[in-house]
């Protein structure tokens, strides 16, 4: 069988020109390509090497076959243009690629096969001179076509611009352009100008410092890290110190608190939190710390009977203002015996007092406090006081 070679010197850094690539359809173990592969004008040693030649179709389907090295020093190879390629007669794409041992790769820019179409012979009527003429000359006139459909796909046609500035050919509206002055320079001052009119700024930034960060909020109520988001300067910062616990009979504070307050912070850096626990019966709640930013003392244990500690306010705003968040506990019912003072009230209520005995009743105990609040105080009897409420845990939210 007749073989017949088309021969492509192909650099991987440059498109190469497959204008000459055109087997026709249905040509069977006879079409080649002869391959020599370059980089930048030297030769590719192809020693210990395999090489692939990878095929797309029109229809999206892709599949490979594997070259054959001919001369390695001058970077030669051959592959065969299988049934497969040559089954239709349309462009195929390729691409062919060199492997070895270790799996790297290098491959080449994607070029076009032309398939042109053969006239079909079996029920045509033998000529002894025009046959080949016309074969020829078919497969000419199908290669043109396919030429001029690739150019009008990738050109396109003119559209209102091109009338405007009456030029309809690609090379006329390139002369335009250039007859316009610097376009990069011209664009670059133009984003620039948006730029600035927009976000405050005169010249090229990365994404990160352009675009707004993202908002969000973050809640901790054991000990934690907040990481400050990309982008983030500033945070607002809800927290409150733990609520003390009652003690003799009286009510213990709310911790102290801060409400949406704003904090300068500096993107990607942490911020160490730790949250105050909050009193047990007789005990001060603990303090809530925000890195360097806040320090929020947790409220103090009840101190007097009579004093009823907190009854409807309790803890302290790093202004001094009362908590416009949650009312302190109630205090208890005081007939017959003194009821339990209120827990002072901290993000929520503070625990109720608890009742004091008379001839009817019995004496009950104080509530815990809320989130931040402290606990009530237990009643009174007889012979003594019901058990005084356990202050609330302190709590962190932060908002970006």
């Amino acid at each position: 069988m007749a073989k017949t070679y088309n021969r492509l010197e192909i650099d991987v850094n440059k498109k190469p020109n497959s204008i000459g690539i055109r087997p026709v359809q249905n040509d069977t173990k006879s079409r080649y390509l002869d391959v020599c592969l370059y980089e930048n004008g030297v030769a590719i040693n192809l020693t210990g090497e395999q090489v692939r030649i990878t095929f797309r179709k029109a229809d999206g389907g892709t599949f490979f076959n594997q070259g054959e090295v001919t001369d390695a020093t001058a970077g030669r190879c051959q592959f065969a243009l299988t049934n497969e390629i040559l089954s239709e007669a349309k462009a195929v794409e390729a691409q062919i690629s060199v492997w070895n041992a270790s799996g790297q790769i290098l491959s080449t820019q994607v070029f076009e096969i032309y398939v042109t179409a053969a006239i079909p012979w079996t029920d045509a009527v033998e000529s002894e001179n025009e046959y080949g003429v016309l074969v020829v000359l078919f497969q000419e006139i199908q290669g043109a076509l396919d030429t001029m459909h690739k150019i009008a796909a990738a050109f396109g046609e003119p559209g209102d611009k091109a009338a405007e500035y009456g030029v309809d050919t690609f090379w006329g509206i390139l002369e335009t352009l250039a007859g316009r002055g610097d376009v990069e320079s011209s664009l670059q001052k133009g984003i620039k100008a948006y730029l600035n009119s927009t976000i405050g700024t005169s010249g090229f930034q990365s994404l990160d410092k352009m675009l707004p960060a993202k908002s969000g909020t973050q809640t901790f109520t054991e000990n934690g890290t907040f990481t400050v988001p990309a982008g983030v300067t500033k945070i607002l910062v809800t927290a409150f110190g733990a609520g003390g616990g009652g003690s003799s009979g009286a009510g213990g504070q709310g911790g102290d608190f801060i409400i949406k307050k704003a904090y300068s912070v500096t993107p990607k850096t942490n911020i160490p939190i730790t949250i105050g626990v909050g009193g047990k019966e007789d005990n001060d709640g603990g303090a809530t710390v925000i890195g360097n930013l806040v320090t929020l003392a947790g409220g103090g244990k009840g101190y007097s009977w009579k004093r009823h500690n907190g009854a409807f306010g309790g803890g302290t705003q790093e202004n001094g203002q009362d908590n416009p968040v949650a009312h302190g506990g109630i205090r208890g019912r005081t007939d017959g015996r003194v009821g339990g003072g209120g827990g002072g009230a901290g993000l929520e209520r503070g625990g109720s007092g608890g009742d004091g005995a008379n001839s009817s009743s019995y004496a009950t105990s104080g509530e815990d406090g809320g989130i931040g609040a402290g606990g009530g105080g237990g009643g009174s009897y007889s012979s003594g006081l019901k058990r005084d409420g356990a202050g609330g845990d302190g709590i962190v939210i932060i908002e970006w």
